[in-house]
């Protein structure tokens, strides 16, 4: 069971992962503007933004773990190993990302404690971002990426709200 100050950490990496997000789309933006600079940021953002990423997943399932079932576990470990191999290999891992949080979703749709509507918003922005990174980089990838963004960042309070509720439930630190 998660303490109070573990779901406090959870929900503040999640909500800043949307954050680092937004900011990883605007400088996806600046690869194309800004040639000599925009890479670097880029790519530091990435790995910043898949290691929120990860704690978000972490908090995401740990919120709700009881009520989800085989289906949000199996999602969760896709999803988790999908975000771990995003970094050196980042189509492939997207797409393995994109089917974890599909069944996490769909587990959390069915019986989760968390609204699933960020879940979806980051399905869906996963899935703009990978067709954008192999199509059209330029508008695609830094649309999916506010929209997956935008998902943690409704993911995020939610857990926050969920995290109020149980307060009584919850295992002090």
């Amino acid at each position: 069971m998660l303490t109070k100050e573990g779901v406090r950490s959870l929900v503040f990496a999640t909500i800043c992962s949307g954050v680092v997000g937004i900011l990883t789309a605007a400088a996806v933006l600046f690869v194309f503007i800004l040639p000599v600079i925009g890479p670097a940021v880029a790519m530091i953002l990435g790995v910043i933004l898949d290691l929120l990423i990860l704690f978000a997943l972490v908090g995401i399932f740990g919120v709700q773990y009881p009520q989800i079932g085989f289906i949000g576990l199996f999602g969760f470990s896709i999803a988790f190993v999908g975000t771990v191999i995003s970094i050196p290999f980042s189509v492939l891992g997207n797409i393995i990302l994109a089917f974890g949080l599909c069944l996490l979703a769909i587990a959390s749709s069915a019986k989760g404690t968390i609204p699933s509507v960020g879940l979806w918003l980051w399905w869906i922005g996963v899935l703009v971002g990978i067709t954008g990174g192999l199509l059209n980089p330029l508008f695609l990838l830094p649309t999916g990426l506010l929209l997956a963004a935008a998902g943690r960042l409704v993911i995020g309070l939610e857990m926050k709200n969920v995290y109020k509720a149980a307060d009584d439930v919850l295992v002090p630190a």
